[in-house]
């Protein structure tokens, strides 16, 4: 999705854009050359024609218009498929239907944060900040270029995609230990896995899950630190794996799928990690309000908790 939007949500006034700023049209060929654009008719007939360098696909409900050099699809999954297709990566052009039809397929936002509150009768999708990560940010004068990655959050996973990950972040298991462990946590109550994408390929992902008593790490916890698993173990939210490729550690994701697998209303939360507090694991516990709770024997691990507002349910939503 790329789009400009006004601090007003305002991205177009009719078929115009209320603004004209200086180099903004030039960046855009920039990100979109070599690319495909999927665009509705208005937003193409404002054009004019297809861009150059560029592959061009109209979404229109008029299934008598055509025109020379552009594909043609008369709903959002037809013109996704199209796209795929055709070079480069796909990127939503606009207008403001075309991106709300899209949005739930979108991966990425590069969204120029105009500076002005226009007046204007179209508008870019509201959507849930928390589900993206920012990932860049290009301050001008008159406008900042954002970059957005959404964070994904599901009941399940494909553990072939999310193997390539964890064998280079962890890199002390067999596929088949793996397939194991993934069997196990992805079974527990309350099940969460957030996974980020870039490029289409998966670069991080985390997951969590009801931790109880008769479970490995519950049981392991609770011989090796009974008086603390008195108080921590049992009912309790567990983050089991959190991590990110290391050419894409730097960009807050790490953060951003911690926040996603902990939003949950349990009041206690564990996890064990190296003690170690120049580690980035432990580091970024500590800045999200994660205590160390105690060392475990026999390990260079800490256990960690934290707790929510009293009250809370120790059980996720179903």
């Amino acid at each position: 999705m790329v789009a400009a939007v006004a601090e007003n949500g305002v991205i177009g006034n009719g078929p115009d854009i209320p603004w004209r700023i200086p180099g903004e049209q030039a960046e855009f060929k920039a990100i979109t050359m070599g690319h495909t654009l999927v665009m509705g008719r208005t937003t193409f007939e404002s054009i004019g024609r297809p861009l150059p360098g560029r592959t061009t696909v109209v979404l229109t409900k008029d299934e008598t218009w055509s025109y020379d050099g552009v594909l043609v699809a008369h709903d959002i999954d037809t013109a996704l498929a199209l796209a795929a297709g055709e070079q480069g990566d796909t990127i939503i052009a606009g207008g403001a239907q075309v991106y709300e039809a899209a949005f739930p397929y979108a991966t990425d936002q590069v969204i120029t944060r105009v500076h002005l509150t226009p007046e204007g009768d179209v508008f870019y999708p509201s959507f849930d900040e928390t589900e993206w990560v920012e990932m860049k940010r290009e301050p001008h004068e008159a406008y900042d270029r954002v970059f957005l990655t959404r964070v994904e959050v599901a009941d399940t996973a494909d553990p072939g995609e999310l193997w390539p990950v964890y064998q280079e972040v962890w890199g002390d298991e067999t596929r088949d230990a793996f397939d194991g462990i993934w069997a196990a946590h992805s079974a527990r109550d309350g099940f969460k896995i957030a996974a980020v994408r870039r490029g289409g390929n998966l670069v991080g992902f985390a997951w969590a899950y009801v931790g109880q008593r008769g479970q490995p790490w519950s049981d392991r916890i609770t011989e090796a630190l009974p008086a603390v698993a008195e108080e921590w173990v049992g009912r309790h939210w567990e983050v089991a794996e959190l991590g990110v490729l290391d050419q894409w550690r730097g960009y807050g994701l790490g953060r951003a799928l911690l926040r996603a697998v902990t939003d949950v209303p349990c009041e206690r939360m564990v996890l064990e990690t190296d003690a170690d507090e120049s580690k980035p694991a432990h580091r970024l516990y500590l800045c999200e309000g994660w205590l160390d709770i105690a060392r475990v024997p026999d390990t260079d691990n800490v256990l960690m908790g934290k707790l929510q507002a009293p009250g809370s349910t120790v059980d996720p939503p179903s």
